[in-house]
């Protein structure tokens, strides 16, 4: 078998990725939850997913590319240690799988309402009922896989393991095994469960973050045609808005296909590989070690999607690279120093507040003061009211309603709401 290329590039594979992933996810989780520490939105719902889904990512790394490196660098099993381990580890694999593409898909709905209903988005979406969703994500995923921990356990020698239910291929050749020694439930996985999770842990969250990665590009496309043709902005700012939309579409169409290409492959390849093991001849190495190249290939797409959201959120959130900038810079830049002044008395030299361009407000500004109905406004807009008057806006100013005499103030409304208020997040803007 090791003169066969494919073996050899599968065992490569297994022994050179996941320390670089394992490095950079775990240094990536752990900023996350740092900087969503930092940044102390009391209020807001997004930094309780983002740390759950945070912490489900290293627990994934941990269990299952751990796992695997480990087997194929010293040749250790930890599910072979005990029966208990074989149930509960790979109990808690898939478990983690599917939290984490769970978790990604109510984040995306917390966006999409936050755009479409921003006026509501603070009753809607709360810390506490963040929580409550995020508790009843885990026991559903926990639950559907619960049947692992009954029929799952270790066995003698025989049989193909990989994933710990003998439905993918390993480099292990120990004749202690974990995987399951009933024929009847080894047939429903194959047949039944592999769809179940492919469902479960990729199609149906995939469908859901590009369905609502599409509402929100949607509704800030018409937000920017209804500033266009109500005249209510400068062209270079109309231009410019085009163009971070232009942006942001490309930015939430991506992390979509990402979320795809790196979830569905394993999922696939558990519904094909017992049909190419049956239909292969067994003494056919070298089709053993293709599939045994599949299989680390997989895996590491799959490990990747856990590594990949801390520098995917670098790359879209405005917010988040700032509050990441001031958290390294608090390492290395220096306190400045004291001074005195006449009387005598030492004072610390303020740093210059930063510079705010006039008349032309932020992308995603944000102002912390309540807007009509839970929105912000930024400072110095007009607006129009009932009587059809143009009326100066201040920060936190009170006012809006319905009518037809307020069609042109709750459409200017929307899209302000859309680019400054507090509690939008757009394309992960705001986090």
């Amino acid at each position: 078998m090791e003169s066969i290329p494919e073996y050899r590039a599968s065992v490569a594979v297994w022994q050179y990725c996941p320390p670089v992933l394992f490095a950079f996810g775990t240094f990536g989780n752990t900023m996350t939850v740092v900087i969503l520490r930092r940044m102390k939105r009391k209020r807001s719902a997004m930094p309780v997913y983002l740390t759950a889904l945070a912490v489900s990512d290293t627990c994934q790394l941990l269990t299952g590319l751990l796992r695997g490196w480990l087997m194929n660098v010293f040749h250790v099993d930890v599910r072979t240690l005990h029966s208990a381990v074989c149930k509960v580890h790979t109990w808690l694999v898939y478990s983690f799988i599917i939290l984490s593409a769970w978790l990604l898909s109510f984040m995306t709905l917390e966006r999409t309402l936050s755009v479409w209903k921003p006026h509501r988005v603070s009753l809607l979406c709360t810390r506490g009922k963040a929580i409550v969703v995020i508790v009843v994500i885990i026991v559903v995923s926990m639950s559907a896989n619960c049947h692992l921990l009954l029929w799952v356990d270790v066995v003698g020698g025989g049989g193909v393991e990989g994933n710990g239910t003998g439905t993918g291929a390993s480099t292990s050749t120990s004749s202690r095994q974990c995987h399951t020694p009933d024929p009847d439930y080894q047939r429903f996985f194959e047949d039944v469960w592999s769809w179940v999770d492919l469902t479960l842990s990729s199609l149906l969250p995939f469908t859901l973050v590009l369905l609502g990665n599409v509402l929100i590009v949607w509704k800030v496309s018409l937000s920017v045609r209804a500033a266009k043709s109500l005249g209510s902005s400068r062209p270079q700012d109309i231009s410019q808005r085009q163009r971070r939309t232009s942006s942001m579409t490309v930015t939430l169409m991506a992390l979509s296909a990402i979320f795809f290409i790196t979830t569905s492959p394993i999922c696939v390849f558990n519904i094909i590989e017992p049909y190419v093991v049956q239909t292969r001849p067994q003494d056919d190495l070298r089709s053993t070690a293709r599939l045994l190249l599949a299989w680390a290939v997989v895996n590491m797409l799959m490990y990747t999607n856990s590594t990949l959201n801390f520098y995917l959120y670098c790359l879209s959130g405005t917010r988040f690279r700032r509050e990441l900038k001031q958290c390294l810079c608090c390492y290395i830049t220096p306190a400045p120093s004291p001074s005195k002044n006449q009387d005598g008395a030492t004072v610390t030299n303020p740093s210059p507040p930063p510079a705010v361009t006039a008349g032309v407000p932020g992308p995603l500004a944000l102002v912390h003061s309540p807007c009509p109905g839970g929105s912000n406004l930024a400072p110095g807009h007009t607006r129009l009211s009932k009587g059809g008057r143009k009326k100066k806006e201040s920060v936190g100013s009170g006012g809006g309603g319905g009518g037809g005499g307020n069609k042109r103030e709750t459409n200017n409304c929307l899209l302000l709401s859309v680019q400054t208020c507090d509690h939008t997040y757009l394309s992960c803007s705001d986090f």
